[in-house]
């Protein structure tokens, strides 16, 4: 099955965009360096209007990928936590200095429509630092 049809089947549960706001060396005792990378964006998370705050750790693999985990708080309208994401992924370079993440993952939150969602999908760094996420939720 193609992956435009696997998703077609699945909701869009997440759609966000926004920016890098900042990036730091954790590691340089290998030849393949450990850089957090830190966004904010906004959109539609579980069907609501929110921002998020997005802090990831990628390493760089010796294929040339990058493994990564995230961990981030989903803000609502007024600045009240609606929920928190956890993520795992692997990125490849897109050619023009940024990174294309796919993965998948698990939200927690006091809500009972969001809490335990899994979903899987892109999250995308253009080389200029421009975010575009989109997840699926898993049915």
């Amino acid at each position: 099955m193609s992956e435009e049809t696997e998703q077609a089947r699945d909701e869009l549960f997440s759609h966000l965009t926004g920016k890098v706001v900042g990036r730091r060396v954790l590691s340089v005792d290998t030849p393949y360096p450990v850089i957090e990378v830190t966004t904010v964006d906004s959109g539609t998370f579980g069907g609501q209007q929110v921002n998020d705050l997005v802090t990831y750790v990628q390493k760089e693999r010796p294929d040339g990928l990058y493994d990564g985990r995230a961990e981030v708080v989903v803000t609502g309208s007024r600045g009240e936590t609606v929920a928190v994401w956890t993520g795992h992924g692997v990125g490849r370079p897109d050619g023009r200095g940024g990174i294309i993440w796919v993965g998948g993952i698990i939200v927690h939150s006091t809500s009972e429509r969001l809490n335990g969602v899994a979903a899987y999908g892109h999250f995308d760094v253009t080389g200029d630092g421009k975010v575009t996420q989109r997840f699926y939720r898993v049915r």
